[in-house]
């Protein structure tokens, strides 16, 4: 399940002509977006899936413009502490889009270490196309210049917050401390590229394909590179013989498919199904699968990647709660719309999207499709509810207020043996944080926080 999406906060702004000088079309529309995310609130849902830009439209550019704003904005405490050791004071509000520059900029020296010279020639011409910004030229010029002599001395002696401090705090007090200073470290870490295999295709046979990319077959089934290169560029990718897929993300479907006794035929609803990774591992094992989410444009993404895998499923495109079909389903999939803070590595900019209050209204539309897929479940039947949240709210509280107002449902243990060490809770639900290793012993990567529960529908 992707992000809930969070309404935007839209500011004006100001065009500028097509720039001209090769590398400075990436660098602008990285700024431009970094300015978006931090000074507007709006998230990057979508932008890097096409060309997202007049002035970007090759895949390097657009490649480059990606790297550049994942990472500042995963690097944001990191690079703010190492501006403010350039600055005489503070940039004004007024100049966030400077500031945006700058920190694309930071980024370029002091984390990705890319040449010093263009680097700063291209943010002073970035600043220039704008009579708003165009006044601060020899101020960015010359943090640049200080920032290509010093180096990484300029960056804090002791790790930054990069994270919002409510997020922070949060998971202190839900985590405590140690862990969620783990949290906290691991998302500064750019995050693992796992597949999940098409079981049509011998594992075996993949592995050998993609050795020359690092590939290391995880306990789970899913397929974990070192050095992925591009995705669309990778063997077996157009032959539909893999998906990505983050080992976290693949768990929920998995442990569903472990409690049937027979996948094959089996009736299964998969609720806010796209993009549509957990259809797809669903579909694979021969299951008669209804796949319903509200996004047009998503649900067309899962249709795509399913006709490229060769797989088939039942879509329905609507709200979950009201468009299910009514009938009853051998097993449900409840991927819910949520915060997405188990995401955070790979989607840093929803750090700075969020808001406390976002979490309660979330809860809220949980708790209506966990009543809207409890009704979907017959009895006898399985119902798996997951979230890529940290915050207990849209896991843990959510089953345990399920479970006191429904007497006919029960938790089951998830004991599958090949769950990721230290996932599994005293209570039998799983929860991953983005810190852990995917397996014993460890392996390089962490993975997405996940919680996931799987509940039994008693017969009356």
């Amino acid at each position: 399940m992707e992000p809930a999406r969070k309404p935007e906060r839209r500011t004006a702004r100001p065009k500028a002509p097509i720039p001209k000088t090769p590398g400075l079309a990436a660098r602008r529309w990285a700024a431009d977006l970094v300015f978006d995310v931090t000074a507007n609130g709006r998230s990057l849902e979508g932008t890097f899936d096409g060309p997202g830009s007049k002035q970007v439209s090759n895949p390097a550019d657009i490649a480059l413009t990606q790297s550049l704003v994942l990472s500042t904005l995963r690097h944001l405490g990191t690079l703010d502490a190492a501006l403010g050791n350039c600055l005489d004071r503070p940039l004004k509000p007024s100049q966030a889009r400077a500031q945006a520059t700058l920190r694309v900029l930071a980024t370029q020296l002091l984390i990705l270490d890319m040449p010093a010279h263009a680097a700063v020639t291209l943010a002073v011409e970035d600043v220039a196309q704008s009579p708003k910004t165009r006044a601060l030229k020899g101020l960015v010029n010359a943090v640049g210049r200080r920032m290509a002599r010093e180096g990484k001395a300029l960056l804090p002696a002791e790790p930054a917050l990069e994270q919002p401090k409510w997020l922070a705090q949060r998971w202190a007090e839900t985590y405590g401390k140690k862990t969620g200073d783990h949290v906290l470290a691991s998302l500064r870490n750019q995050p693992a590229i796992d597949l999940t295999p098409n079981p049509s295709i011998d594992r075996e046979d993949l592995l050998k394909a993609l050795a020359e990319h690092g590939p290391t077959l995880l306990p789970t089934g899913s397929i974990r590179l070192a050095n992925p290169g591009r995705i669309t560029e990778l063997p077996g990718f157009k032959e539909g013989h893999w998906w990505v897929q983050d080992v976290a993300a693949a768990l929920p479907a998995t442990i569903l498919l472990e409690s049937l006794e027979d996948p094959s035929g089996a009736t299964v609803l998969d609720m806010c199904a796209a993009p549509g990774g957990k259809t797809a591992q669903l579909a694979a094992t021969g299951a008669d699968v209804t796949a319903v989410d509200r996004s047009q444009s998503r649900m067309g993404r899962l249709t795509d990647n399913l006709k490229r895998l060769g797989l088939q499923a039942r879509t329905v495109i609507g709200d979950a709660r009201d468009v299910v079909p009514n009938r009853h389903f051998s097993a449900v999939l409840l991927d819910a719309p949520c915060s997405a803070t188990g995401t955070l590595r790979r989607h840093p900019d929803l750090a700075h999207v969020r808001r406390p209050d976002d979490i309660v209204a979330l809860a809220n539309l949980q708790s209506e499709l966990l009543e809207a897929a409890a009704k979907r479940t017959a009895p006898g039947g399985t119902l798996v509810y997951a979230t890529c949240s940290m915050e207990p709210e849209e896991g843990e509280d959510q089953i345990s207020q399920f479970l006191a107002g429904h007497p006919n449902w029960a938790l089951e243990s998830i004991d599958w043996s090949d769950l990721p060490a230290r996932a599994r809770q005293a209570d039998g639900t799983v929860r991953t944080l983005p810190h852990m290793a995917p397996a014993s012993p460890d392996i390089a990567g962490g993975m997405d926080g996940f919680f996931i529960a799987k509940l039994h529908h008693h017969v009356s």
